[in-house]
């Protein structure tokens, strides 16, 4: 392909000198925090070094920074910053969040580097201990980071010193400054239209008023950042003005740009702040390319015309985690239509590469920085063709925090999570509409929002986030540069029917004249009954029953929990235990299994647990030795184990659910041991 180039977008915030981009969900860390986790806390005026290729194929940029003064850490002249992100020839990697670094003047928390430029001492590269809360910009006597503002340099010095307890100046650096001017014509705003729009879809808006001052020269249009809540401003390309003259300017509202205030600043420099806010409604990702934004869309396929995520197994294996995503791809299909589903097969790859697979895995390489709960990375081939330039994705991976904080929990499910839990849900409905190429928008209860607190749940798809998406859905339909377009859903075909539920919990009681089965069930969709089967050997299974859904058709019960029990008072399968399974029936003939639960015999146990050790012993009422045993966890995975005398010692086994097949002769016998201690 000619004059191809490549785009890898990672979802963390981009603050640059004029253009900024989505980043993921936040938790904000305190400077305590900060400072602890940190090697160094340094002041001092950061540039630009070089961009080079690392041998994961992605681009770097490496900064240094002249130190001013050391708050943490070593008395240092110089050190090196590594940052995700750059260009290198036609390679370019745009990271999201990418550390926000630019050529500046701030305060900078560092841990050492993992990621190393050759040419540099690698005892002097670092990188942001918090991604973009690891910086704070100066300017004007003001400080910026991603959640706030303080407007007071000397009194934040001061509280910062009295939490590290250090101060050394080493040189005099100046910090940026607004230059001063004996013209100052302040300029003012009459009016802005329209007032309404949206960002990152080369939306314009006119400006009107006086002392605009032309030509632009070093003036600009300022509007607030939806990659730090509004807290700060982003500057648009100098190829996003239109025009402008001392009393009209027409500039497009960049991507990142969020609902707020906006500044106009004259070249003298004088500025003025609009006195009505601009609505930005959906905010999309761009690609910068030749100083220009670029819209994206999504055509790196799989077969069928469409994208198939991957689970890492022990994601797979994460049950309540798996669950939750799932239902996050449900609610975006059906928003916009975009053609995604999951993989039948899974993977071990934990780790972020542009190889076609979009993977979705936990954070087991601690890649993710502090206070930030999940990543999506998408990976952009480009390419120019008659004039234009486009870029798709060619790979979404999706990255979750597995401890999404220090003394946190996640939380799965339809539930509120509480004040120690951060809600699953909505964190992955958030990172999926990056990867359906959504940035931020400035609404705290929306689920683009760059952040989320603890006991909040906001996994709603907006209105406004659904025109987003269609946004982007519109151009996926069109192939760009020999790329296969994607087919959209319909409909009638963007729910999940081959899920028709998910199955939360099987259990199954023996109550000595009868056994309870109870399943819970959620996401039930247009299933007519439930179809109950038992099996004396695990093997061959016979129907016995059937439950009605208590929903029927559709899916007005779609994100309740739904509970169902059946009885069976087989006199056999209460004397000597069964297995039961649960199947699903939908109105479209769709079926789907629940796993099998075995059911004790009535009052006969047979093998005792007890803990020596950190081992799992079970002792045994018959001559163990005699016979043959066999021990499966609850996956059906049968595990060694060793025998001493009539004992079993299973090393090294976690607290779980565990079945023990004894034979003897013709005879067996199967019991569930529940080890919790």
């Amino acid at each position: 392909m000619k004059n191809k180039l490549f785009l890898l977008v990672v979802c963390f915030a981009f603050l640059v000198r004029q253009s900024a981009n989505s980043q993921c969900m936040l938790v904000p860390v305190d400077l305590t925090g900060l400072s602890n986790a940190s090697e160094h806390v340094l002041e001092g005026r950061l540039s630009l070094q070089k961009t080079f290729r690392h041998t994961n194929n992605n681009i770097y940029s490496l900064y240094a920074l002249q130190v001013a003064s050391v708050y943490k850490g070593l008395l240092l002249d110089t050190v090196y910053i590594v940052s995700l992100g750059g260009q290198l020839d036609v390679q370019i990697t745009k990271a999201e969040p990418s550390d926000e670094l630019r050529d500046g003047y701030g305060i900078f928390f560092l841990k050492k580097s993992r990621v190393k430029s050759e040419g540099v001492l690698p005892a002097l590269q670092y990188e942001l201990t918090a991604s973009t809360q690891g910086r704070i910009w100066i300017s004007n006597n003001m400080l910026d980071d991603v959640f706030k503002r303080y407007n007071n340099y000397e009194a934040f010095k001061t509280l910062l010193i009295g939490i590290t307890h250090s101060y050394i100046n080493l040189h005099y650096v100046k910090p940026d400054e607004q230059k001063s001017s004996s013209k100052r014509a302040t300029p003012t705003i009459t009016s802005f239209t329209p007032t309404t729009r949206t960002a990152g879809t080369d939306s314009f808006i006119t400006i009107t008023g006086t002392n605009f001052n032309s030509p632009r020269g070093s003036g600009f249009v300022a509007f607030r950042d939806a990659d730090a809540g509004g807290a700060s401003f982003l500057l648009p390309l100098a190829s996003d003005y239109i025009s402008w003259t001392n009393t009209q300017i027409r500039v497009k509202v960049p991507t990142s740009a969020g609902t707020g205030t906006i500044v106009v600043q004259n070249s003298d420099p004088a500025n003025v702040l609009s006195g009505t806010s601009l609505n930005v409604p959906y905010n999309l990702i761009n690609a910068i390319f030749g100083s220009v934004h670029h819209g994206t869309r999504l055509q790196g396929l799989n077969a069928g015309a469409q994208m198939l995520m991957t689970f890492n197994t022990q994601f797979n294996d994460s049950t309540k985690a798996k669950r939750d995503f799932v239902t996050s791809m449900q609610s975006w299909r059906c928003k916009s239509l975009i053609n995604w589903d999951t993989s039948a097969t899974t993977t071990t790859d934990d780790v972020a590469v542009n190889d076609g697979i979009h993977l979705v895995t936990w954070d087991f390489t601690d890649t993710l920085p502090l206070g930030v709960l999940g990543v999506a990375i998408s990976n952009f081939g480009g390419c120019i063709a008659s004039g234009d330039t486009f870029f798709y994705v060619e790979d979404l991976d999706v990255l979750f925090n597995d401890v999404p904080f220090t003394g946190f929990k996640w939380e799965y499910g339809p539930g509120i999570p509480s004040g120690s839990q951060f809600d699953f849900e909505s964190v992955a409905t958030h990172e999926l509409g990056h990867g359906h190429q959504l940035g931020h928008v400035i609404d705290a209860n929306k689920v683009m929002h760059y952040s989320i607190a603890n006991g909040e749940r906001k996994n709603i798809i907006s209105t406004q986030d659904s025109f987003g998406a269609m946004n982007i859905m519109a151009k996926n339909v069109v192939s760009v540069c020999g790329q296969t377009a994607m087919t959209p859903l319909t409909p009638s075909t963007c729910s999940y029917v081959a899920l028709p539920v998910d199955w939360i919990d099987v259990t199954g009681e023996n109550k000595s004249k009868y056994i309870a089965l109870t399943w819970k069930v959620y996401h039930e969709f247009n299933v007519d009954k439930y179809r109950v089967s038992r099996s004396f050997d695990g093997v061959h299974f016979e129907d016995i029953g059937a439950v009605k859904s208590s929903v029927g058709r559709g899916d007005n019960n779609y994100y309740q929990v739904l509970t169902y029990q059946y009885l069976d008072n087989n006199v056999m399968a209460v004397k000597n235990g069964a297995y039961y399974r649960m199947t699903s029936m939908d109105y479209d003939g769709q079926e789907q299994n629940s796993r099998l639960v075995y059911v004790d015999a009535n009052n006969e146990a047979y093998f005792f647990a007890r803990m020596e050790n950190g081992n799992i012993v079970l002792l045994s009422s018959m001559d163990a030795e005699r016979g043959e045993v066999k021990i499966f966890n609850s996956i059906g995975q049968e595990l060694p184990y060793q025998q001493q005398d009539k004992n079993i010692v299973l090393s090294g086994q976690p607290n779980g659910i565990y079945y023990v097949v004894y034979q003897y002769g013709d005879e067996y016998i199967t019991q569930k041991i529940v080890i919790d201690y």
